[in-house]
């Protein structure tokens, strides 16, 4: 089973990143949501994920797990 990453930041303001498992079989199989202040680029490293925010400095909300 393979883990997919998708950003999504809706505008300026809160998003999060969502990950899925692919099945075998094709199906995406939602596992959780972290939410961010507009992720924009990842980079996978030593078994970790990292996300650069389009502005990490912005208030973000206070259930922000970055």
């Amino acid at each position: 089973m393979k883990t997919i990453y998708v950003s999504s930041s809706r505008g300026w303001g809160i998003g999060g990143i969502y990950s899925y498992d692919l099945d075998e079989k094709g199906k995406l199989l939602f596992k959780e949501k972290t939410e961010a202040w507009s992720p924009t680029y990842f980079a996978k490293a030593n078994g970790k994920l990292f996300a650069l925010l389009r502005d990490p400095y912005k208030a973000a909300s206070p259930n922000s797990a970055l």
